[in-house]
């Protein structure tokens, strides 16, 4: 299991580094897309090599039964660059 969060000093600037989507379930294979935007009122410059976020993992303790990438419906298992949003190929029967 994966976690990315932000960093509190670039937090402080008003950059977030994920909306909603910090966790990477077990079994998830791929590039990494983060969601970086300014909430803050100027400009802020990144640079290449900077430090604005930090990745944790922990390791399960038995095997899922189910990994991400074999799941029905992942949309962003294997993907090798940053893809936008797949939402429409959600599917929308039921509540």
């Amino acid at each position: 299991l994966g976690r990315l969060e932000g960093r509190s000093s670039i937090a402080r600037l008003g950059i977030t580094v994920h909306s909603t989507a910090a966790v990477f379930e077990p079994g998830w294979i791929g590039t990494a897309t983060m969601e970086l935007s300014n909430l803050g009122r100027m400009a802020v410059a990144l640079y290449p090599g900077m430090r604005i976020c930090a990745f944790s993992f922990e390791e399960v303790s038995s095997p899922v039964s189910v990994p991400y990438r074999t799941k029905q419906g992942n949309k962003y298992a294997g993907q090798s660059t940053p893809k936008a949003s797949l939402l429409a190929e959600e599917n929308r029967g039921g509540a």
